[in-house]
């Protein structure tokens, strides 16, 4: 999704920047935009977002369907109080400022991409849900931000999920957050219990020391979607996580959509940029190259 490309790490700050949510630009910068052919006024949604049928309108909210390099994003809204409360994605959000109705669910579109002039704090987590067996642990917590989109203020909730187990050579943590579609870390000291509640935050960006730079190489060809491309990036990175030596994982999404003059818009986590090529399988080809060569130069 590309709430996924829109960044990686949410909440509280890493110990150092976390080498994926760095910007990258080649040839023509399409940082954020108007939804193509929408009537949002300034809204900033990146252009590789396109609708066709604009909002519904519900007696009680609205929804709005966006298409980002083939994948989808539904923005649902509806009043509570003198706010909205709207969901998108894996994200919930309380927005207040908005005056009517038309705008709340473009709003909750940009919010959920975290697009310029998106700004948030730190998340406060709670955890919910703990699970120990003798082969495999699970954590899960809800976590809040507050945070502005221009005029706007917000609250963002979301979800953080790790599972964690022993392997071969230590301990294996898979973790889940909005942000990061299931990034994988690989240790060989500690017990994969004791740093099960620690994981669930690694996925946004928190507990994390990154030691130099990223290997990463494109993985496999390139899928052609009626909307574009997408392919895939893998990365291997040596980090402290929470203290613990240990090797994260990541397969990052790449996308392309159609622009203008024969050059394709396409977007990897935090990156937007425009490459020129003969056809939209070419063009993740260039796309994924571009993202893993600067991905290890971050």
């Amino acid at each position: 999704m590309v709430a996924l490309l829109a960044g990686v790490g949410c909440g509280g700050q890493a110990a150092h920047s976390d080498p994926l949510a760095a910007s990258v630009s080649d040839g023509e910068d399409s940082a954020t935009s108007n939804v193509t052919g929408g009537a949002w006024g300034e809204l900033p949604i990146p252009e590789t977002c396109v609708t066709e049928s604009g909002t519904t309108y519900f007696s009680d909210g609205c929804e709005l369907q966006v298409n980002c390099g083939g994948n989808e994003l539904v923005a649902d809204c509806g009043p509570l109080g003198d706010d909205y409360s709207c969901s998108c994605g894996a994200f919930e959000y309380l927005l207040s400022g908005v005056t009517q109705l038309s705008d709340a669910c473009p709003y909750a579109i940009a919010a959920c991409l975290h697009a310029l002039p998106f700004e948030t704090g730190p998340a406060s987590c709670t955890s919910f849900y703990e699970e120990d067996t003798p082969d495999f642990c699970s954590a899960e917590s809800r976590c809040t931000s507050d945070g502005t989109l221009g005029q706007v203020t917000f609250t963002e909730s979301h979800h953080r999920w790790a599972d964690c187990s022993p392997n071969a050579s230590g301990w294996s943590c898979l973790c889940l957050s909005p942000l990061v579609n299931f990034r994988r870390f690989e240790g060989p000291t500690g017990d994969f219990m004791s740093v099960c509640p620690d994981a669930r935050d690694w996925c946004a960006g928190d507990g994390l020391e990154f030691g130099g730079h990223p290997e990463c190489a494109r993985d496999g060809r390139s899928t052609v979607t009626p909307y574009g491309c997408y392919a895939r990036v893998e990365c291997k990175q040596a980090v402290q996580a929470s203290g613990l030596d240990a090797t994260m994982y990541d397969s990052v999404p790449v996308e392309c959509g159609p622009g203008s003059d024969g050059r394709y818009e396409c977007a990897c986590p935090l990156h937007r940029f425009s490459v020129t090529a003969p056809d939209s399988a070419s063009a993740c080809d260039s796309a994924s190259d571009i993202c893993a060569g600067r991905l290890m130069t971050q």
